[in-house]
């Protein structure tokens, strides 16, 4: 049973993190132009949505594994790496160590 929720939660990640990424190659150039993103933490039931400039999301996806959730959301097996009011980066675990 956890293994089933854990892998629907990594599932859920991964897809709102593609959601983002078709939001960004749709806006086009502008680094600090606004978007609302969906939040990538591991709830199957999240549909959160959070504002970040492009070049912060854009910094966000140079992190290797890293996914951008609401503060105080979390994604299994991440720690935070970094937190602003609107928006928290998480990071593997296993990159910290």
């Amino acid at each position: 049973m956890q293994a089933e929720r854990s892998a629907r939660a990594s599932g859920s990640h991964l897809l709102f993190r593609e959601v983002n990424e078709r939001i960004r190659l749709l806006q086009g150039s502008g680094s600090y132009a606004e978007l609302d993103f969906v939040c990538e933490c591991g709830d199957p039931h999240c549909f959160a949505v959070m504002t970040m400039t492009i070049a912060d999301y854009e910094r966000v996806r140079a992190l290797r594994g890293a996914h951008v959730v609401l503060p105080g959301h979390s994604v299994e097996g991440h720690r935070v790496a970094a937190a602003t009011e609107r928006f928290a980066v998480v990071e593997p675990a296993t990159s910290w160590e």
